[in-house]
């Protein structure tokens, strides 16, 4: 092994950015640390139960498991990028804020307790885990499941964990079997996804009713931009990069900012637009078919469209 010094007492190990290989010796296991990190080395076998303080990073190595330790006041902790695979069970650590546990091929987790930031993007977890894995959380601000294979019709209902910022990018959702149930809700970014129609899209997210910032970008919505009954407070609507051609169904009355750069808008949208909402701050609206520069002079507190 490359750790052949001794640490006898609290301290801090940081080692990061090195060229360290082999395994970690069963010694360390026996010292509380304050802030352990050892990211971005080539650390290979297993990662044993260190007791940690405060911040524990094995993040970019090739641990292929790991054991956490069940004491420490650990408040960050960042396993990303190993080899681990199969299942994610965190201890409740109760000053624990942050978990970052991306790209680890984990297929399924368990994960109780306080923490306010989760990022499990870039694994394996599939839509019927992810309940399972969430259902604990009692104080979770941002959830982050970018990238893993959450299936064509997705769905989340999590009523009594308070996460107020959702991320669903690239994880193959087309439909949801149920809305997204989920009541603090205020930030879902559901883009680059496979949306067709812009139904399928409002069945999605019309559970969660407190969505002020929604991102539906990249996906292949076509027909008019969405009208969502149920999200009364909805502020800013992304749908850039669909194939979207028009807003006849009208638009949410309390939008400030709406983009919709790169679809397949024509000269009668701003006609249509103004009929649903005359009090928008920010149109976002290149790269699409106009031909005829728009008036705006009923857009009383317009301050930027491009």
């Amino acid at each position: 092994t490359v750790l052949s010094l001794r640490w006898e007492a609290s301290s801090d190990l940081l080692l990061a950015g090195n060229k360290f290989s082999g395994t970690i010796p069963s010694w360390v296991s026996g010292v509380t640390f304050y802030n352990f990190n050892i990211s971005r080395n080539s650390f290979t076998g297993a990662f044993p139960a260190v007791k940690v303080n405060a911040y524990l990073d094995v993040s970019y190595n090739q641990f292929t498991s790991l054991v956490f330790s069940l004491g420490g006041y650990v408040s960050k902790i960042d396993i990303s990028g190993n080899n681990f695979g199969g299942s994610l069970t965190l201890p409740n650590y109760e000053d624990l804020f942050s978990l970052m546990a991306t790209n680890c091929g984990f297929t399924s987790c368990f994960i109780p307790g306080a923490l306010r930031q989760l990022d499990l993007s870039g694994n394996k977890l599939s839509g019927s885990s992810i309940t399972n894995c969430l259902k604990s959380l009692t104080m979770v601000e941002s959830i982050n499941l970018n990238y893993n294979p959450l299936g064509p019709t997705f769905f989340l209902n999590l009523p009594q964990v308070p996460v107020t910022q959702l991320s669903l990018r690239s994880t193959g959702i087309s439909n949801c079997s149920s809305p997204i149930f989920i009541g603090n809700l205020t930030t879902l970014d559901v883009s680059y996804n496979h949306f067709k129609t812009a139904q399928d899209l409002v069945n999605c997210v019309s559970g969660s009713r407190n969505i002020r910032f929604l991102d539906a970008s990249l996906n292949a919505i076509s027909g008019n931009v969405p009208f969502f009954p149920t999200l009364s407070t909805l502020q800013h609507l992304n749908l850039d990069y669909n194939y979207i051609t028009g807003c006849a169904d009208g638009v949410n009355p309390r939008l400030n900012s709406l983009s919709v750069a790169h679809n397949k808008l024509t000269d009668s949208f701003f006609p249509a637009l103004t009929q649903s909402i005359s009090q928008i701050f920010s149109i976002e609206a290149s790269g699409n078919a106009f031909t005829v520069v728009p008036n705006l002079s009923q857009f009383s507190l317009i301050q930027y469209i491009g």
